[in-house]
């Protein structure tokens, strides 16, 4: 549920986030009467908040299976002495 969660958010928060970016980099090159350093401010914070929502999506992903190779008569004996205890 957390998962589902934090992707619901990630992307409700990485659309706008698209859009604002797109915007100050247009008006940064035409220099709209703005410094040059407070877009590359917006663009760094912009930058930060997109590596928050990737967090949130690396959270809501399932982890990467890898199958192994397994030994299964260690397996039960481990899982026999785990239980005896």
């Amino acid at each position: 549920w957390v998962g589902q969660m934090a992707a619901g958010i990630a992307h409700e928060i990485r659309n706008p986030l698209m859009s604002i970016k797109l915007i100050v980099q247009t008006a940064a090159e035409r220099k709209n009467g703005f410094k040059v350093r407070d877009f590359e401010v917006l663009e760094e914070e912009i930058r930060r908040l997109e590596w928050i929502v990737t967090g949130f999506l690396d959270f809501a992903r399932p982890p990467r299976l890898e199958p192994q190779e397994v030994h299964l008569n260690k397996l039960v004996e481990g899982t026999i002495e785990t239980v005896q205890v």
